[in-house]
């Protein structure tokens, strides 16, 4: 289970917002080997934080991808292309963005992780 969380954007209508959650699946499922796909969408949670300051934004983004659940599939090697598809996406989409931060991180070993299912 992934959370990633795109931070200081530009003002954006939800329509738009929509069109970017579904580009940043597209970039999630260029990676291979992670096996992430739109079909499980709980596997992966997608935020987009707002920030009270609005000055800059939009002049940097900041993306943080972080492993909640331990995925062998998510290694060292996965990671850094999630972070590259990630940061081409945003260049892509603002071309006028002065840098954009992209951490990826492995799962916390001491986080306890639980997911409750409805049915469960």
């Amino acid at each position: 289970m992934l959370d990633i969380k795109i931070s200081l954007l530009p003002a954006m209508e939800q329509k738009e917002l929509e069109r970017l959650y579904g580009n940043v699946w597209d970039a999630i499922e260029l990676v291979p080997g992670l096996g992430l796909t739109r079909a499980r969408p709980q596997d992966v949670t997608v935020l987009f934080p707002e920030d009270k300051m609005h000055k800059g934004l939009g002049e940097y983004l900041r993306v943080e991808v972080e492993e909640v659940q331990s995925r062998p599939e998510y290694n060292q090697r996965g990671r850094e292309l999630l972070a590259q598809r990630l940061k081409e996406l945003m260049f892509a989409w603002f071309p006028d963005v002065k840098f954009i931060l992209v951490t990826a991180r492995p799962a916390n070993p001491d986080m306890h992780v639980i997911l409750y299912d409805k049915e469960a």
